[in-house]
């Protein structure tokens, strides 16, 4: 009999199923500054990274991806209407916008409000 090679099988990239996540675009309006804000979205960053952990996993998939987060900061700091675009896997544009609610600036804005635009960039950790 003759032996017939197969060629190799494919290597599989194995599913890490968490990601690295990049705070960008920061832009900030009203009475607070910048890095004021950049403070309290930066304490946010590791609830936003399980966000995606928590919905890669139940899906079972690496995905790459962005999502855009409006918030507006009221007078005692608090974030208070939150918005979020660019799902790109199902459900973690709810689950980021639950946790940037929870925002809060150590110092309050001095009369009104604020309001705050950024980027959310998550890129799946390979091995």
């Amino acid at each position: 009999p003759r032996l017939v090679e197969r060629p190799p099988a494919p290597v599989r990239k194995s599913l890490r199923l968490d990601a690295s996540l990049r705070l960008a675009q920061l832009t900030v309006g009203g009475s607070l500054t910048r890095s004021i804000v950049a403070r309290a979205v930066e304490r946010a960053v590791p609830d936003f990274r399980d966000c995606y952990r928590t919905i890669a996993r139940r899906l079972g998939r690496d995905v790459e991806g962005s999502l855009r987060v409006t918030l507006a900061i009221g007078e005692a700091g608090y974030a208070e209407r939150v918005e979020v675009s660019g799902d790109f896997l199902p459900g973690i544009g709810a689950c980021v916008r639950r946790e940037a609610m929870k925002v809060r600036t150590v110092t309050p804005p001095d009369v009104g409000g604020a309001s705050a635009r950024f980027e959310l960039h998550y890129l799946p950790k390979e091995d």
